[in-house]
């Protein structure tokens, strides 16, 4: 991989690509800036903050409850991001054990997997990675991280021009983190017992 290693999966490291070393390879030693997991993560707290939930639609079908809602991801220098998800489980149940799921980032919210979650009696929720999309709704991200959308990532995808800050891969895992906080604070969702499932790309971003 011509680039430093995906985040949260031993270090990032930032490494020029090929035009810059030529340019500099008769030049001074190239510094490398390693950021450990935990050097990433240091000033990150995915509880502090408004989630501003914005509850889109709540419906019941077929014994399941079905809930849309906005909340607040990222936020930093005035802007932030608005993150697209939707939690699934049986009508009357309390304290149920909850499952994120984070599918292919390109494909949104993964309605099948919601629905196998909630009849199999937990909470389930799935959130919107991919961003502007062709769909109704989507997770809203600000145009200085415009890369967070999948359709818009292109070198972020596999490359790390400046920070791992400053990837898709970043923001998909704060959506994430944030997405658990507004979860486990559902009043059916017993916030000790819950796990996570990755699809694919998906998996990746539970690395992180």
């Amino acid at each position: 991989m011509p680039t430093a290693g995906l985040l949260g999966i031993g270090a990032s490291i930032l490494i020029p690509d090929e035009a810059r070393l030529s340019a500099i390879s008769s030049a001074s030693p190239v510094i490398l800036e390693i950021l450990t997991p935990a050097a990433l993560w240091r000033d990150f707290d995915p509880t502090t903050g408004p989630l501003e939930v914005n509850i889109v639609k709540e419906e019941e079908r077929n014994g399941i409850v079905y809930k849309q809602v906005y909340f607040t991801g990222r936020t930093e220098g005035g802007a932030k991001s608005r993150v697209f998800a939707e939690t699934a489980h049986k009508a009357g149940e309390e304290n149920l054990p909850g499952v994120v799921l984070i599918g292919p980032q390109e494909k949104g919210i993964d309605e099948f997997r919601l629905e196998f979650w909630a009849l199999c009696g937990y909470a389930a929720i799935s959130i919107d990675n991919c961003g502007q999309s062709d769909r109704p709704m989507f997770t809203q991200y600000p145009p200085q991280w415009a890369y967070a959308n999948f359709t818009q990532a292109g070198r972020h995808l596999t490359h790390v021009d400046t920070t791992a800050r400053e990837t898709c891969w970043y923001e998909w895992a704060i959506n994430v983190r944030r997405g658990i906080t507004f979860f486990e604070r559902e009043p059916y969702v017993d916030g000790n017992r819950i796990g996570a499932h990755g699809t694919l790309n998906g998996a990746i971003t539970l690395c992180h």
